[in-house]
């Protein structure tokens, strides 16, 4: 992966970040924050931008590599279905066996 410019975030856009990288779908990140969802969308495209990031998966890399998930990763045990490995940061599906 490419450098990327070195690009202040706003205390909203990386809390926006920051929730969208624990796995929450925009719907959820608007409902936390008590913003649209038009907001949240209008904050990640501003985001990427900002960072020159084409695509969702080379924005979570970029993220990964600025420090965005961190330790505090290791406290998400499991939401929505997955779990986050915290030494990868890659979303992992599970299911229940009884």
């Amino acid at each position: 992966m490419k450098e990327f410019e070195e690009k202040e975030l706003s205390y909203r856009e990386e809390e926006v970040l920051r929730l969208l990288l624990k796995g929450l779908f925009q719907k959820q990140v608007a409902d936390i924050l008590d913003i649209s969802e038009s907001r949240i969308q209008s904050i990640y495209s501003t985001v990427k931008k900002k960072w020159g990031a084409k695509t969702q998966i080379e924005l979570f890399l970029m993220a990964l590599e600025k420090g965005y998930l961190d330790d505090r990763i290791d406290k998400i045990s499991s939401l929505n279905g997955f779990s986050i490995d915290s030494t990868t940061g890659v979303r992992v599906i599970y299911k229940y066996v009884e």
